[in-house]
């Protein structure tokens, strides 16, 4: 580098140095940024179905259930049987494909509170719930290898909009002990 004096010599060299250390400051940021997002992410995300996971849940509703939302609880039927009978793999197989139902079926909010337990939350009236839920609640499964068939159903219950906003665990237990009485109706 040839400067006509020291100083702007001096004060190429301190542009320079400042630039350099900008970006790496800017790539730091967004590196972090980056690492942070997906921490987030993997944090509220079932791995195996890709909904959003229990954790979610309780954050996206931490102040509560608001009045006008319905709250769908879905449990597979005789999902220890399946895991029982065709293994887990296969089990693992039938909840992705009932997430994939609910994921192009149900147009809000929708969890995997674990095992063969869903959450879903949205804004619908007790004649749309029948429309929304007929793919998801029972359907024909052949496993990817074709090798094993089985007609998978699950239990509903469900909160319908209330007069306030209630506490998650409310609502959830509500739709919970309807879901539960479904099931036995079932059985």
């Amino acid at each position: 580098m040839r400067c006509s004096t020291r100083l702007a010599c001096n004060d190429a060299k301190r542009t320079k140095i400042e630039s350099s250390v900008l970006w790496i400051l800017i790539f730091n940021t967004v590196f972090l940024s980056s690492v942070i997002w997906y921490v987030h992410r993997q944090s509220t995300t079932d791995n195996l179905t890709k909904l959003k996971n229990r954790r979610a849940l309780y954050q996206k509703y931490s102040r509560g259930i608001p009045a006008n939302k319905t709250v769908v609880y879905l449990d597979v039927n005789k999902f220890k049987h399946i895991n029982d009978t065709y293994g887990h793999q296969v089990g693992d197989e039938v909840l992705k494909q009932i997430s994939q139902r609910i994921l192009t079926h149900w147009r809000a909010h929708s969890f995997r509170l674990g095992g063969d337990e869903f959450v879903l939350i949205g804004m619908v009236t007790e004649a749309e719930l029948q429309t929304l839920l007929e793919p998801i609640l029972a359907f024909d499964f052949l496993s990817e290898s074709g090798e094993h068939f089985v007609q998978v159903n699950a239990s509903l219950g469900f909160s319908m909009p209330r007069a306030i906003n209630l506490p998650i665990d409310e609502v959830l237990h509500l739709a919970d002990v309807e879901m539960y009485k479904n099931k036995q109706n079932q059985a």
